[in-house]
């Protein structure tokens, strides 16, 4: 048998994780296709995975496909060899929500996602991944994926590996209207309780009132965006370098004043007032470290 075949499935799961019992989260996926076939000896094995998520009138469709190789019986599945693509068409985010409330928690429900991917690597080895995320919506409601002056689209380039226990974003890019970031990022020891962060990251001009609604300064403690908005206010400011290392607890904690020396920052700032316990100053504009 050189192939095998799904024509035309359905998968119907209902998630209980951090759900009440009676209402759990439903995720259907309909006229599923599914191959998998082997075409000459030596060849490496070719997979083809598409189909739809049903939302409302408009279902999602997805396509993921690709190829495997290097079975060892010495090494089971761990040597395994695999590179492919991912396409998602236009995600209706509030089918999701649950999952992406630390990143969409204000998305308007018209808010959709697509992505385009790929992958490979060793399964149970090192793995890299690359593609662009994209954000749009029609609603006029501010988005935590976007600037608050242009609300209804954005997008997001990445660059992410996997190797054993570390976990590397080699770029991130962001452009969402006039706010664009880049960052890159190493987290060691991801699955300890406190495992090791850097992050290196620097950005175009955002409201300071309103620093919560930019990504990637979302991921930053809500102590951290009070104190900041403690010490400035109104104006905006510009990240030319902002840099962290430590653990994921300090990160967790950086408001407070042990953990403070754990982050080095170069801001330029414009029409920013000053308040307690900095020098009563308005309108202040100049570059900062």
């Amino acid at each position: 048998m050189n192939q095998l075949m799904v024509e035309n499935g359905s998968i119907h799961f209902q998630d209980f994780l951090n759900r009440p019992a009676d209402d759990p989260l439903p995720i259907d996926l309909e006229h599923i296709h599914f191959s998998v076939q082997k075409k000459l000896i030596g060849s490496p094995f070719q997979f083809n995975l598409k189909g739809e998520i049903p939302s409302g009138s408009s279902p999602t469709a997805f396509h993921v496909s690709g190829a495997f190789d290097n079975f060892s019986k010495d090494r089971g599945l761990t040597g395994i060899s695999i590179d492919g693509k991912v396409r998602v068409d236009e995600l209706n985010v509030s089918n999701f929500q649950p999952y992406l409330k630390k990143v969409l928690a204000k998305a308007p429900v018209d808010s959709l996602l697509s992505l385009s991917s790929s992958f490979s690597g060793n399964i149970g080895g090192a793995l890299k991944t690359e593609g662009t995320l994209k954000y749009s919506s029609n609603s006029k409601e501010r988005t935590t994926l976007s600037d608050a002056r242009v609300p209804n689209r954005g997008s997001l380039e990445y660059k992410i590996s996997l190797d054993q226990d570390s976990l590397h974003i080699e770029e991130l890019k962001s452009e969402s209207g006039p706010f664009k970031f880049k960052a890159k990022a190493t987290l060691a020891n991801f699955l300890s309780k406190d495992p090791s962060i850097s992050i290196d990251l620097v950005s175009d001009s955002f409201q300071v009132n309103k620093s919560i609604d930019y990504l990637p300064l979302k991921f930053f403690p809500e102590e951290y965006h009070a104190l900041v908005q403690s010490r400035f206010k109104n104006g905006s400011i510009k990240i030319k370098s902002l840099k962290f290392a430590g653990s994921l607890d300090q990160l967790k904690a950086l408001a407070q004043e042990e953990n403070r020396g754990l982050i080095s920052t170069e801001f330029e700032m414009k029409h920013v007032d000053w308040q307690s316990p900095l020098p009563a100053l308005q309108n202040v504009t100049g570059t900062f470290s």
